[in-house]
Order: structure tokens, then C-alpha cells, then sequence
């Protein structure tokens, strides 16, 4: 009697099988967790955000004036910097063509009203048509929402087309596929 061995294997298409699940799974994963981490950035930019604005509007209450930035000191009418400390160069961003970097004047006005550190609000580049923002950034910068065409604002961008700014002042002034740029006006600004 002859000894028959029955070897089974898988065939060539069964590995092209598992293959390509595999990368389909790999796929969906990629970009459910690219969309978990954009969350999370949004969340993070709109709480960070808020505590300052919340800051600015008690600095108000206290002071009767709200904070001015160095720029603004020196008379400039575009007068940006960014809300937090630690940003990498010390910049977060360009708003109407002017590069925005940290302010120690403002950082020391509101030392006192922040009910937590001056982290950088953070630390990933959002590009808006125009613009380009690190966390968020305060100060005078032009604005169709103002009469004057100049306001005191809060600025800053989140992953998404049409995203909700997640702070009830705050609007949508611009929009691409990946982004949405959002603005508070707290005051407008007349020279």
C-alpha cells in the first residue's frame, strides 16, 4: 500500500485575499484615526481659546479696557499675538500678512486672569486661505464684521470645511476643504 499525503496550503488567491482586507482594514483605520485626531485638535483649540477669551472678558470687567499688545503699544494697526506661550519659534501663525509671534507685555497682563497655564493653545500649522494658524491669536487685524474695518478679535482655525466655531460669539469668516478660520469680535477699533 502506497502512503498519500493530502497537504493543504493556501492558493494564491486566498493570500490576495487576506492581503487586501488587511489593507482595507489598515486603510479605515488610517483615516478614522485621522478624523479622531482632528477632533481632538478642534477640542482642544476651541477649550483653549475659550479660557481666554474668558480671560479677556474679566480683564475687561477688572480694568475697564481689555489688553493691549506690544504691537498696539508701538501703534501698529495690525497688532497680533498668540494667546499662549512656548510656541515653537515663538510664532503661531500670519494673519493679514503679518507674522504673529508671542507678547511678553500681553502674556503679563493676563497672567493673573487665566485660571491655568499659558501653554501654547497648539502647536499644529491649520492654513486658511490668506492665512495660517498655530492655537489662536488676539489683538487689532482687519475685519468685515466690523464698521470700522478694524476690531479687537480672537482668531483661529480648525480642521474642516465648515466647521462650527464651538464659542458662541465666534463666526466663520473663511472656509476651504480642510479648514475653517473663526473670529470673535470683541470690539471695534477706530484710528
Amino acid at each position: 500500500m502506497g502512503h498519500h499525503t493530502n497537504s493543504k496550503g493556501f492558493t494564491i488567491v486566498e493570500l490576495i485575499i487576506v492581503v487586501v482586507v488587511i489593507a482595507i482594514l489598515a486603510t479605515v483605520t488610517i483615516v478614522a484615526y485621522r478624523g479622531v485626531t482632528k477632533s481632538a485638535y478642534n477640542t482642544q483649540i476651541v477649550s483653549g481659546t475659550s479660557s481666554y477669551y474668558d480671560a479677556i472678558k474679566t480683564y475687561y470687567l477688572a480694568k475697564r479696557t481689555y489688553p493691549k499688545t506690544q504691537r498696539e503699544l508701538d501703534g501698529q494697526r495690525i497688532a497680533m499675538t498668540c494667546l499662549g506661550t512656548g510656541y515653537k519659534n515663538a510664532a503661531c501663525g500670519q494673519v493679514t500678512g503679518v507674522n504673529v509671534y508671542e507678547d511678553a507685555a500681553f502674556n503679563s497682563q493676563m497672567m493673573s486672569f487665566l485660571k491655568s497655564t499659558t501653554n501654547p493653545v497648539s502647536d499644529m500649522t491649520i492654513p486658511v486661505p490668506g492665512e495660517s494658524y498655530i492655537g489662536a491669536v488676539y489683538g487689532i487685524d482687519s475685519t468685515s464684521a466690523s464698521s470700522t474695518g478694524y476690531a479687537r478679535v480672537i482668531e483661529y482655525a480648525l480642521h474642516g470645511k465648515n466647521q462650527s466655531c464651538g464659542i458662541s460669539d465666534a463666526w466663520a469668516y473663511s472656509s476651504s476643504n480642510d479648514s475653517t478660520a473663526c473670529e470673535i469680535v470683541i470690539e471695534e477699533i477706530s484710528f
